[in-house]
């Protein structure tokens, strides 16, 4: 399980890398600020719209879902069997894991093994143009 500590010890060199790696794919890396993580609806137009998600590394990579008009999920982006990287089909409500098809719901839970740990969540609050995640 990824501690508060462990996560924020990681951003500054999470978010060089990021920034680095989305760069050369033409995508933003996500606003970092101390624990806050906003994502910008005109850098990560998925979410704005209700059923879109992105995964963004941050430190450690971290999905987040719009599930309605004015709420989001924040869920780690890593699987807790093995740590495989998960990714989101837009409007799938599921989180999928990259290695062995575990699945996991916007609440964090595992809905299909191997996995048998709920991943972790993080506060989040829809804005007017961004998602704000607390971290």
């Amino acid at each position: 399980m990824v501690t508060r500590r462990g996560f924020l010890g990681a951003l500054p060199l999470g978010a060089l890398a990021a920034r680095g790696l989305l760069g050369c794919a033409g995508a933003p890396a996500a606003t970092v600020d101390g624990g806050t993580v906003t994502l910008r609806f005109a850098d990560y137009p998925a979410l704005a719209n209700v059923g879109g998600g992105v995964v963004v590394t941050v430190g450690q990579p971290l999905a987040v879902v719009r599930t309605a008009t004015d709420a989001a999920v924040a869920l780690s982006g890593l699987c807790t069997h093995q740590s495989c990287p998960l990714t989101y089909p837009d409007g799938s409500r599921l989180l999928l894991c990259t290695c062995h098809g575990a699945q996991f719901d916007m609440g964090g839970g595992v809905t299909r093994g191997p996995a048998t740990l709920p991943l972790a969540e993080y506060p989040a609050t829809v804005g007017a143009d961004a998602i704000t995640i607390t971290i």
